[in-house]
């Protein structure tokens, strides 16, 4: 028998006695430490506001890429749209072309990734 897996049953037993020898769940004893609720708000501000990846927003809030994901997972802020992710909704871009007196064409469109100046 490994000696880690000895030294633990007899501190169980000097710890507990008899009872301490007896099968137990393999759960923990109590709950992990839960992210306060600031700091859940400050990450859904920070996603919606910024549409930050979470290991920015980790880097800002001092958490694990892995904790934020899974806290705006559970708001449902998981997916970012794929047009919207480095412009902010506001930016929008408009083309009018005039054909005649009576004709006009609008387009708009996001426009994502595009190096200043255009593409």
């Amino acid at each position: 028998m490994d000696p880690k897996t000895v030294r633990k049953w007899r501190n169980r037993f000097l710890a507990e006695g008899p009872d301490g020898l007896g099968d137990r769940s393999p759960r923990p004893r109590r709950p992990p430490a839960r992210t306060p609720e600031q700091t859940v708000a400050e990450v859904q501000r920070l996603r919606i506001g910024h549409r930050w990846r979470p290991a920015r927003i980790g880097r800002r809030v001092e958490l694990s890429a892995s904790t934020v994901h899974r806290i705006i997972t559970d708001a449902g802020l998981g997916h970012l749209d794929q047009g919207d992710r480095t412009i902010p909704p506001q930016e929008v871009v408009c083309a009018i072309s005039v054909n005649g007196p009576a004709s006009w064409f609008i387009s708009t469109s996001k426009l994502a990734g595009l190096p200043d100046g255009g593409g």
